[in-house]
Order: C-alpha cells, then sequence, then structure tokens
C-alpha cells in the first residue's frame, strides 16, 4: 500500500515537472525575431483564387508581413 502511495507520488511530482518545464521552455523570448513565414493554400492550383505568392504580397501591402518583427509584436489575429 505505502508503496504504491510513493510510485504514485513520484509519478505525480514528475508529470509536474515535465508540464512546468515545457511551459516555461516553449515561451518565446522577448527579443525573439520572426526568421520566416510559412504560408500553405492546399487549393490554390486547382481552384485558381489565391496562392501563397499573393498572400505575400497583401500581408506586405497592409504592413503585416512578420519576417524581421518580434515576436512578441505581431499580431495573428490581424494576419488571420
Amino acid at each position: 500500500m505505502i508503496k504504491k502511495t510513493i510510485i504514485a507520488l513520484v509519478l505525480f511530482i514528475l508529470g509536474a515537472y515535465f508540464m512546468a518545464a515545457v511551459s516555461v521552455l516553449n515561451k518565446p523570448t522577448d527579443d525573439e525575431v520572426c526568421t520566416q513565414v510559412y504560408i500553405s493554400v492546399s487549393d490554390s492550383v486547382r481552384a485558381g483564387f489565391i496562392n501563397n505568392e499573393e498572400i505575400q504580397r497583401l500581408l506586405k501591402k497592409a504592413k503585416l508581413y512578420p519576417v524581421g518583427e518580434k515576436i512578441k509584436n505581431i499580431n495573428t489575429r490581424k494576419i488571420e
């Protein structure tokens, strides 16, 4: 009984440690800068509505193209 409790406690502590480590390590730093943008339009060839280059041009025209901007300053809602 005590052995199972100790094992459960150790597993709980390890789980909490891993969750805390992942959340701390995944936060971008304040000085981190966007270096590239991946744009994927799955039906652009078949449907012919818009392509990757057109999206990139529209983002640059609206001054929303994030490359070179600090991660904390990028407004993904506006880009969307």
